[in-house]
């Protein structure tokens, strides 16, 4: 059950984005999904995994935009010895990450768009119960 979440958010909205883009790019949607690599201290302590996330935006004239984007991962923690535990035991951090963005397309053509982005955001980390479980907290 938990893996049709995503997949049933995915499919919502992409039913939202065809009236949407069918406005000729003065509004848009996109969905996106990948793999989320952890650098630095993370890194050591987190194992990268499969992200997901959903944006929208408004156009305020040819190139610029704004809008809010949402992205949605989780990442399983590593003991000691750098292993991931893995399966219904598996601790496991999940993080939110979401912004408002002014979007400047320094690249758009038919088929390709290549945006520069800037605004406030906030992440929300969240341990699962296998690490609230082993923490007390």
């Amino acid at each position: 059950m938990r893996v049709l979440r995503p997949i049933l958010a995915v499919g919502f909205l992409a039913i939202l984005a065809g009236p949407v883009l069918a406005q000729d790019r003065y509004a848009a949607v996109d969905i996106r999904g990948g793999y989320t690599y952890n650098s630095g201290d993370a890194g050591t302590l987190l194992k990268g995994q499969s992200s997901f996330g959903v944006g929208v935006k408004v156009a305020l004239g040819t190139r610029m935009h704004i809008g809010m984007t949402a992205d949605w991962a989780h990442h399983s923690q590593k003991d000691s010895n750098g292993n991931v535990v893995g399966g219904p035991n598996d601790p496991q951090w999940n993080v939110l990450h979401t912004f408002l963005k002014l979007s400047f397309d320094a690249v758009n053509t038919e088929k390709v768009t290549v945006a520069l982005n800037a605004g406030p955001g906030i992440m929300f980390y969240s341990p699962n119960q296998v690490l609230r479980d082993g923490t007390g907290v």
